[in-house]
């Protein structure tokens, strides 16, 4: 049995190092097979010696200079790794011995791709399991394998013509089609319709300004037009939000509700609206994430929907940004755990082909000045909150400073 389920693995590895010598061969029988094999990475070779005989045949490429076993051998040796590629004798024997042909090229960079992606998420389970014995919090743990699952080294050229194209389409496209609202019209004007994919948005503003009723508004206008949303609350509960969100429909003050003493708080009509409210609310496509994850965990979440087949998500809501746990090791500077966190944000955007609204506390420096309309200055802990966002937004309400407002 145990020779029996090792068999397949050892097949792929077996295929896969055949197809490593094959397109090794071919690059330096042919200048087509050579362009095909770019689409690859040294570390997706599984053999070291196939990494560094593919290193320099790149590099012998991109200098202009022809690739064979000659320039391949001298280039190696220039460099001391002539050992670590299998010698002289490895190089000829890898043209005289392999059916490398540069018509199947193809084929090999797909069979190498494929067994380098199954290596990675390989040896990535394994990392999770071990973190998870370990005590790590099985999100963290998942965060690991989900990162595995997205090929790194796969960078696509463009060319001009290519460009254009997508422009074309961007052109033929109603902008506002695939954008998120946000439940404030005017704001949505500004927006050409709403929050687009890949973009993140950054909304400062003081304590008691409003911002979680702004986010829940968010939420809800985009789970209404059949966005999936992730609310990661971080300072409110899931039954705080739910109460604003209840409120929001039926028109019931939430006060009543948190108040509550019973059944009997409420009229007939009142639970009559209530339950209307809450059959709008069952069936929205919001999840939420109630703590203060990293943003690898938020990640893992992300990717996990899109892995098990689900509807992805299109707008990440984070109230708010500065409860969220940095990665590894606390940095001395809070500033720079708030610019790492600002950072991995705008990649999980654009990576995940989500927005992200993200919400911000301001420095108390503005209640010092005489104008208290918030500044970029004012985002709290900064560093590079400003530069890593598409958007950025404040909530002011003069009314705080000027009762008389």
């Amino acid at each position: 049995m145990a020779i029996a389920h090792h068999t397949p693995a050892r097949a792929l590895v077996a295929a896969a190092t055949e197809a490593e010598r094959n397109l090794l061969a071919a690059m330096m029988l042919s200048r087509d097979a050579l362009v095909t094999a770019l689409a690859l990475h040294p570390s997706d070779f599984s053999d070291h010696r196939h990494q560094a005989i593919f290193d320099a045949a790149v590099a012998l490429a991109a200098e202009g200079h022809a690739v064979d076993t000659v320039t391949v051998e001298s280039k190696l040796a220039d460099a001391g790794q002539l050992l670590l590629a299998g010698g002289h004798d490895y190089l000829v024997d890898l043209l005289a011995t392999t059916s490398g042909l540069a018509s199947h090229a193809d084929s090999y960079v797909a069979l190498i791709t494929d067994h380098a992606q199954a290596s990675r998420i390989r040896s990535a389970a394994l990392a999770a399991v071990d973190q998870i014995d370990s005590g790590v919090d099985p999100a963290a743990a998942y965060a690991t394998l989900a990162e595995a699952a997205i090929d790194r080294h796969q960078a696509s050229i463009t060319t001009m013509a290519e460009g254009l194209d997508r422009v074309v389409t961007l052109l033929e496209t109603d902008s506002a089609a695939n954008r998120i609202p946000t439940s404030l019209p005017d704001l949505d004007q500004v927006l050409l319709g709403g929050f687009a994919a890949g973009q993140l948005a950054i909304c400062g503003a003081r304590p008691a300004t409003g911002k979680s009723a702004f986010a829940g508004g968010v939420a809800f206008a985009a789970a209404q037009h059949g966005h999936p949303v992730l609310f990661v609350t971080a300072e409110m509960s899931v039954e705080e939000l739910m109460v604003r969100m209840l409120s929001r429909i039926s028109g019931i003050p939430s006060e009543l509700m948190t108040a509550s003493r019973g059944p009997d708080s409420f009229s007939k009509g009142e639970w009559t609206k209530l339950a209307e409210a809450m059959y709008t609310l069952e069936h929205l496509p919001i999840s939420f994430i109630e703590a203060s994850p990293t943003v690898a965990e938020i990640r893992s979440r992300v990717q996990a929907r899109t892995m098990t087949g689900q509807t992805p998500y299109e707008l990440v809501v984070i109230d708010y940004l500065q409860l969220l746990t940095p990665a590894g090791r606390r940095n001395a500077n809070r500033q720079e755990d708030v610019s790492e966190m600002s950072r991995a944000l705008k990649r999980l955007a654009m990576d995940g082909h989500v927005a992200i609204l993200a919400l911000s506390q301001l420095s108390r420096a503005l209640e010092l000045r005489a104008d208290k309309r918030p500044i970029l200055a004012d985002l709290r802990e900064s560093g590079s909150l400003e530069q890593d966002s598409d958007i950025v937004m404040f909530l002011h309400r003069p009314e705080m400073y000027e009762p008389g407002l």
